[in-house]
């Protein structure tokens, strides 16, 4: 709970990370006691005896048991009081190169530290951030020159580009840590009184460190808003020593925090990013700083990344989920290859879901899914089919699964699935299953319809099929197996496909991106039926008695003649997103046609058909179309044609 609620202050950029030697000590840096060590066996044998009777006890190797800062005085001591030789061994052990840069490098990631400080004297945290993407601050001139949109580093003891500065001996601590009006120590101590502190690096079971640590908690006192320290194995006696001076002991270490740290934002900050729970800057920055490009977009409450991109290329997916019992065995049988293609797995398949990309978490909620197999083979291919068709630049792949060979074929608008088992592979007249669909869920063109219509009919037929890549023949069939539903539909589309050719031309216009409809089908061919007519229709029904220009006063009742009724027309059309506007003439013709007088005056007449039959022709005058705003209707497939007799019982 503890680590939770300091993750939380920390998204909230509310945390000054503070670290101590021991955060140091994985890339090979000595601790308080390693550096005496190290100080101690560069003395002569003399030197040494001194330094042990000075001591007020040893260790069991005889080094003197002294914390740095007293052993360091000591040490100048013995050569008279010269800085220059401590100053010298300092810098030879720190800027040493490290074993690894790894936990450094995990902090430069999360830009949440606005600010660090560190007693350290090494340069890890400037390595791992990087040239120029750090503020560094050694002394109190240097504080008005801090830049907003770099992180500080404030290295108190100093740092070895300026050995002059250090702080190691006891004169040295006493010198900083008295000075309340030091312009370095008072601006921490304003850090304190805002931010919470993280200590890490701080085990205060070591003198050396403990004797260190209390001197910050006594320059602080009475300033500190807060603190927490992260150190292993602590006594309930130091725990105990913690709370009363306001810190909160989290039982890790400085490199397992960071690393749950990291881990924490990779899991919480996207989620928390559209819920308004976290600032985007800082999110975005943290993105990038692990190599990923976001895309961003607002959502109700805050942002929304949509995507996530490798900044330098492909990065790595990852989706985790767990399917309920009843669609496990389907799930297995895809991932074995022994299914389809796809696999798709509905909302209430799903007992949860995580999808995450270069390790971070997208927080997206659980819908449905569809798997897709990888490809083993993709080639740019042409399709030459022993009928005449020929499809070029279509894109092969080719998956392989222990029981069958799947062929997919893409052109721009159209999709080819051909299904092979192994065992029929390399038969003469080998079995197989073949889907044929578009790409999109519109026609792109009446052209391509064609196109789609005579692949089917190609493949219905059993044609021969040959594969050409740069113009050299990689794959050959003589024949394939007929398949007669194919030849069906490929049929049924051709002759839509050209019924919307012949209104085509008939109008001067193209239809685009179309989706048809049966009424669309009705009307394409009606006018199809219409514009082809290229005779004016009182020529084709000569010998007929016409009931428009002949008296039919004179005409006696109940004659059986055949008689034609013309009608002159002007009808506006809606056909895929166009009003078509189209003068025309249509005749009506009666079968033994019989006259029967009507009304007071018996001026009207009705006029039955013996036979109950009536038959029209259309003949065009003129043909206009008119654009229609917005989007043609949702259209179904075609069906066929059959327009050109119409029965009735009567007309009057």
């Amino acid at each position: 709970m503890d680590q939770e609620t300091l993750f939380k202050t920390i998204r909230n950029r509310e945390v000054v990370l503070w670290a101590g030697a021991g955060f140091s000590k994985y890339a090979g840096y000595p601790m308080g006691g390693g550096l005496v060590r190290h100080l101690f066996d560069t003395l002569s044998k003399a030197q040494q005896q001194q330094a042990r009777e000075y001591a007020p006890s040893l260790d069991a190797d005889g080094y003197p048991n002294m914390p740095l800062p007293a052993f360091a005085s000591l040490f100048v001591n013995l050569f008279n009081g010269r800085l220059h030789e401590l100053r010298k061994e300092v810098k030879a052990v720190y800027s040493a190169r490290p074993k690894s840069l790894k936990t450094h490098q995990q902090v430069a990631t999360i830009p949440f530290f606005e600010h660090i400080v560190t007693t350290n004297y090494d340069s890890l945290f400037e390595q791992a951030y990087g040239q120029d993407k750090l503020h560094i601050v050694t002394n109190g001139e240097q504080i008005p020159y801090q830049e907003p949109n770099k992180p500080t580093l404030y290295k108190v003891h100093g740092s070895l580009e300026d050995l002059n500065r250090l702080l190691i001996t006891e004169e040295d601590y006493r010198a900083f840590y008295s000075k309340a009006d030091h312009l370095l120590w008072g601006a921490i101590q304003a850090l304190m009184a805002s931010k919470t502190l993280l200590f890490v690096g701080y085990g205060l079971e070591d003198p050396n460190v403990l004797v260190l640590f209390e001197r910050i908690l006594d320059a602080v006192k009475g300033n500190m808003r807060g603190a927490y320290l992260v150190s292993p194995n602590l006594s309930q006696l130091r725990i105990d020593w913690l709370k009363r001076h306001n810190v909160t002991y989290i039982q890790s270490t400085g490199e397992q925090l960071i690393a749950d740290l990291l881990q924490d934002l990779k899991d919480t900050a996207v989620p928390a990013l559209k819920k308004g729970g976290i600032e985007l800057g800082p999110t975005t920055q943290f993105l990038r700083n692990l190599g990923l490009n976001p895309t961003i977009k607002t959502s109700e409450n805050g942002y929304h990344i949509s995507q996530l991109t490798g900044v330098q290329g492909e990065v790595a997916g990852q989706v985790t989920l767990t399917v309920r019992e009843d669609g496990r065995a389907s799930l297995t049988q895809f991932q074995q290859g022994l299914s389809g293609l796809a696999y798709h797995i509905g909302p209430s398949q799903l007992v949860d879901f995580e999808w995450r990309v270069g390790g971070v978490n997208l927080g997206l909620e659980m819908g449905s899914l569809v798997f897709v197999r990888s490809h083993t083979i993709e080639k740019t291919v042409d399709i030459e089919f022993t009928g005449g068709l020929c499809i070029r630049d279509a894109t092969l792949r080719i998956y392989s699964s222990p029981e069958q060979v799947d062929f997919l074929v893409y052109t721009d608008l159209h999709k080819v699935q051909i299904r092979v088992p192994k065992k029929n592979i390399h038969a003469k007249g080998f079995k197989y299953s073949a889907t044929v669909s578009r790409r999109h869920r519109y026609t792109d063109s009446v052209d391509s319809g064609l196109l789609h219509a005579r692949i089917l009919q190609s493949l219905g037929r059993g044609e021969g099929i040959a594969l050409y890549e740069d113009g050299e023949r990689i794959w050959s069939k003589e024949e394939t197996p007929r398949g007669l539903p194919f030849i069906k539909q490929g049929e049924s589309l051709e002759r839509n496909m050209q019924t919307l050719q012949v209104v085509e031309k008939g109008f001067n216009i193209r239809f685009r991106r179309f989706k048809l409809t049966g009424d669309d089908i009705d009307t394409a061919a009606e006018l199809s039926y219409i514009l082809q007519m290229k005779t004016r229709v009182s020529k084709a029904f000569k010998g007929y008695v016409d009931a428009v220009v002949e008296d039919p006063s004179k005409l006696p009742e109940s004659q059986d003649q055949d008689v034609v009724v013309h009608q002159q027309l002007d009808t506006t059309y809606t056909l895929l997103g166009w009003k078509l506007r189209i003068e025309y003439e249509a005749a009506h013709v009666l079968k033994q046609a019989r006259y029967k007088r009507r009304g007071k005056d018996k001026t009207a007449y009705r006029i039955t058909s013996a036979t109950r039959e009536l038959h029209t022709l259309y003949g065009p005058e003129q043909a206009t179309s008119v654009a229609e705003a917005g989007k043609p209707e949702p259209i179904q497939r075609l069906d066929k044609i059959e327009m050109e007799t119409l029965h009735g019982d009567e007309s009057e």
